[in-house]
């Protein structure tokens, strides 16, 4: 803890920017590449190969 400190005292505003870049990154993380992908399929108003690749589950059922 102390080391953190010690950074933050001497680097107050690069402490700042590398916390706020991390922070940017972990929400980032947050909206992967699973996520967009429905939502592209969504913007995306097509029939054919990427609407079928969206809905096989359902008719193998």
């Amino acid at each position: 803890m102390h080391l953190i400190r010690t950074f933050f005292t001497a680097y107050p505003r690069q402490s700042v920017m590398t916390l706020a870049a991390l922070l940017l990154a972990g929400v980032a993380e947050g909206f992967g590449l699973s996520m967009l992908l429905p939502l592209l399929g969504l913007t995306i108003a097509g029939t054919g190969a990427a609407a079928g690749v969206a809905l096989p589950a359902p008719s193998a059922l």
